[in-house]
């Protein structure tokens, strides 16, 4: 099948290019396109100026803040873009994420991380 389609089985899956896991892993999660490299470099972007407010304009424009890299997105971007689409990420050892401990199977889904790469558990 072509990336990013249906496969035959009805899960839509998309194929990791470049360093674009958490693009891919979120797609994989919501089982669409929803989201693209352009959307969370914005995402990141609209995190550094948020920074920079509230460190007073302390941290400049030219440095690199880790939200969005050459190896990828950091976890706050993959977090703020879920949130825009009315969508919730927790870590899993906040308070409010026991249940998911728990009862994962109450969950619709989870993002991992593992030597730096992003990935995706769905029921």
């Amino acid at each position: 099948p072509v990336d990013g389609e249906k496969l035959s089985h009805g899960l839509y899956h998309e194929k990791q290019l470049r360093s674009l896991c958490a693009v891919h892993c979120m797609n994989n999660l919501v089982q669409g396109p929803y989201f693209d490299e352009v959307y969370l470099v914005e995402v990141a972007h609209g995190l550094d100026a948020q920074k920079r407010v509230a460190l007073g304009g302390a941290w400049l424009e030219g440095q690199a803040s880790g939200n969005a890299r050459e190896d990828g997105f950091s976890v706050q971007v993959i977090q703020e873009a879920l949130s825009r689409q009315g969508l919730s990420c927790i870590p899993i050892s906040a308070e409010s994420a026991r249940g998911a401990l728990t009862e994962p199977c109450t969950e619709k889904g989870f993002i991992l991380n593992r030597n730096e790469h992003w990935f995706a558990l769905r029921r």
